[in-house]
């Protein structure tokens, strides 16, 4: 993706958490909103729109160069082991899955305002659901940021690795 398309996904994500009509046509539909979101589809490609459960992130390596994804996801997560010395937070789950060469994995998160106290509790976290959704949406934009300007050089892998990125953005805050 494109870093105009990886903004056009964040549309789509928020949508999805505001908008119930819209999140059910979208998993019905998700080559037709795609692309009335300027995001190009391939010919031939069937979309699976994964909506996350409350603390499940994914991360999804692409069916081309799975290598170059895995390095960047285990780039990410050995930058949080020391920092933290803990990969996920307590009651949190990652799960990796890949594209094929005619399946792509869309993962929308599950919306972290919805997290309650105890949720937050449970993974160790403090500060309340709002001090993570901002936290959350800083982690997001600053891992897409960086992945916009990865998608320079490696536009095929860039939108794997934004959607592993911004995937488990909200699980290593």
């Amino acid at each position: 993706m494109t870093g105009e398309e990886l903004i056009a996904f964040g549309k789509i994500i928020s949508k999805c958490w505001t908008d119930p009509d819209f999140k059910e046509h979208f998993r019905r539909y998700p080559a037709e909103v795609l692309k009335s979101f300027g995001i190009s589809t391939g010919d031939g490609v069937t979309y699976n729109i994964i909506f996350a459960p409350k603390l499940v992130q994914y991360a999804v390596l692409p069916y081309d160069n799975p290598i170059e994804g895995v390095q960047q996801l285990s780039k990410l997560l050995l930058w949080k082991a020391e920092r933290t010395q803990q990969l996920i937070p307590l009651c949190a789950e990652l799960r990796i899955i890949q594209d094929t060469e005619c399946i792509r994995h869309l993962v929308i998160p599950f919306d972290p305002s919805l997290l309650t106290e105890s949720d937050l509790l449970c993974c160790g976290l403090e500060g309340g659901v709002v001090r993570v959704v901002v936290i959350a949406v800083a982690v997001a934009v600053s891992l897409a940021a960086a992945v916009t300007n990865l998608a320079v050089a490696h536009d095929a892998v860039a939108g794997t690795i934004a959607a592993a990125a911004i995937a488990i953005g909200v699980v290593l805050i």
